[in-house]
């Protein structure tokens, strides 16, 4: 999650209670009083977006508190005495980046020096250069390995795991208010404008849904039907 989108989910976390109070015009909320199927059903998705944005916020802060520790760096290639050459540091670089440019580096330094050309002026040079470039992609793989181990252990005493799950199962309530909502029929034209005024009003109620399938279309265009 990039920082300005973390702002922005901040923002929205603060604002919701006035948002949802603007947004729910006075009719719909007479609705709401005298249905409570309806009502419950949307303080139930208002407090699971309160949840997850709590949440969210707090996968935030622990993964700031992991930048400001010593950086985790592991090699993209390795000299013969072992030494590590380039470098990446796992907190700007997903480990799957990490592992391609391994793997692309070598390749690229065998197509340099390990030539068709450079095999027929020199091949004992070549052959001994193809198995130092061999030697050097085995351990930057193995040295990888050993960096991610240590950067888990970092993520891990920083309460990183828990907080994520804490965020994924909030993030599940979330979604299944949402759906719960969203299949509720209104029972009269009141219940239906206040459904509307509700889902309508708050931008982040929608905003992961566009361009989902054709189900979750017919659903959105179903908000206002009455049973």
């Amino acid at each position: 999650m990039s920082e300005n989108h973390e702002i922005t989910r901040r923002a929205l976390l603060i604002a919701s209670p006035a948002v949802l109070a603007l947004t729910v015009a006075p009719a719909a909320v007479r609705a709401m009083d005298v249905t409570p199927t309806l009502g419950a059903l949307i303080e139930a998705h208002r407090q699971a977006y309160e949840a997850q944005e709590d949440a969210c916020c707090a996968v935030f802060d622990v993964e700031n508190q992991i930048k400001q520790l010593p950086s985790i760096l592991a090699p993209i290639t390795v000299y013969p005495d072992g030494s590590p050459a380039e470098m990446r540091d796992l907190s700007l670089y997903d480990q799957s980046d990490v592992r391609q440019s391994i793997i692309n580096r070598h390749a690229e330094l065998r197509r340099i020096h390990c030539c068709p050309w450079s095999e027929r002026m020199a091949p004992g040079y070549v052959a001994q250069l193809r198995a130092e470039l061999d030697a050097s992609e085995k351990r930057a793989f193995e040295l990888l390995e050993k960096a991610l181990a240590g950067r888990a252990e970092l993520e891990r005493q920083a309460g990183l795991y828990e907080v994520e799950a804490v965020r994924d199962a909030a993030a599940a309530v979330e979604v299944q208010t949402r759906i719960d909502l969203l299949l509720y029929r209104p029972k009269d034209a009141a219940e239906a404008e206040a459904k509307e005024g509700y889902i309508g009003g708050f931008v982040p109620f929608m905003e992961s849904w566009y361009g989902d399938d054709e189900f979750t279309i017919a659903l959105i265009n179903r908000l206002g039907e009455v049973a």
